[in-house]
């Protein structure tokens, strides 16, 4: 297959010949080998792929009018689902595509449970499977804080405060997660920091 596709002539041919595109569709895709007893609880992570590409765009534009501050951070998201065009639309499809995501993360573990999927020898893809749901919990929480209002004020005071139940290191990881003594703008500040990293890690989970 791949010394077929090598001696095409013209363009596409010398084009893969160096990056074999047609031949990784081929084999990973177009006529990959799949078995029939394929079902509905294969779709989830297909789906989840996707949603997860539309956090990203929402997000990237999002963050075009979010401003970072106590006193700014709730005012901007207003701008957006107020002013911006179709920005009303945009925030929507973050935030209820972000809570359509974990569902569908949800649906695709227990698929994984009802097939055994963490079982030999697949016990490492599980575990990774954990560290990036762990790590997509955590991004989740950096955006509900994200537009400081109300319910982002008190969810980050009642997440964090959970870590203070760990002996001995508690009350000051407590206080280094805040980046202060006390929920204020350094919250909203170092979760607008992270908005950078919360984009990396999905590529990276992608």
């Amino acid at each position: 297959m791949a010394n077929e596709v090598s001696y095409k002539p013209g363009l596409w041919g010398w084009i893969n010949r160096r990056l074999p595109v047609e031949t990784f569709w081929r084999t990973q895709a177009s006529e990959y080998y799949a078995p029939k007893n394929f079902n509905f609880w294969y779709f989830f992570g297909s789906l989840a792929l996707m949603l997860l590409v539309m956090q990203l765009v929402t997000g990237i534009f999002l963050a075009m009018f979010y401003k970072v501050g106590e006193a700014t951070a709730f005012d901007s998201v207003e701008f957006i689902m107020r002013e911006v065009d179709y920005g009303w639309l945009l925030r929507y499809l973050h935030s209820t595509g972000a809570s359509a995501f974990f569902l569908v993360i949800y649906l695709h573990m227990y698929r994984g449970i009802m097939y055994g999927s963490y079982k030999s020898p697949r016990e490492l893809l599980w575990l990774f499977g954990m560290i990036i749901y762990l790590a997509l919990m955590a991004e989740a929480f950096l955006g509900y804080v994200l537009p400081w209002g109300n319910m982002s004020f008190w969810a980050a005071t009642v997440i964090i405060n959970l870590f203070g139940a760990i002996p001995v290191i508690g009350p000051g990881l407590v206080e280094w997660i805040r980046g202060d003594y006390g929920i204020a703008d350094a919250r909203s500040t170092a979760s607008s920091r992270c908005t950078w990293w919360r984009s990396r890690c999905c590529c990276c989970c992608w």
